[in-house]
């Protein structure tokens, strides 16, 4: 590390990290994520539907529901400013609204239509419920 060269700068250089073979995010592995996301949202929904009453399931398909809305307007937000080479500020715009819209119809649906707040909160989890499957699958079983 103290003899590797430096940039005028005063940086180290960029390294190129080797590929990983079969450890690419192609279509096939989001689709992979998405797989794992709707089985934990589903899971997750037909566990509160067992375990707890309606308005419990509900709050959690609420919940569950947004996460999906986010995961897919995210993939296609990003996807779009990367191929037709948009600025970052039109995307950071708009990763905002995103955020803002979310939060006014999460806070709008527990103020008027009385969902259960821990319910949306489980059924928000379904995201790291995906995650955590993923990355288990993607570092143990496919690295």
């Amino acid at each position: 590390m103290m003899n590797e060269p430096l940039q005028k700068n005063g940086s180290q250089q960029d390294r190129e990290t080797p590929a990983t073979p079969g450890k690419t995010l192609s279509p096939a592995t989001f689709n992979r994520f998405q797989l794992y996301l709707l089985l934990s949202g589903a899971g997750l929904v037909g566990l509160a539907g067992v375990a707890a009453g309606l308005d419990f399931t509900m709050g959690v398909l609420l919940g569950f529901i947004v996460v999906l809305f986010n995961v897919y307007w995210t993939k296609n937000l990003v996807k779009t400013i990367i191929l037709t080479g948009k600025s970052k500020t039109l995307f950071t715009f708009f990763y905002i609204f995103k955020f803002g819209l979310t939060t006014g119809a999460l806070i709008a649906a527990m103020m008027w239509f009385e969902m259960d707040p821990l319910g949306v909160l489980v059924g928000l989890s379904a995201l790291m419920l995906a995650t955590f499957f993923f990355a288990i699958d993607w570092t143990w079983f496919r690295g």
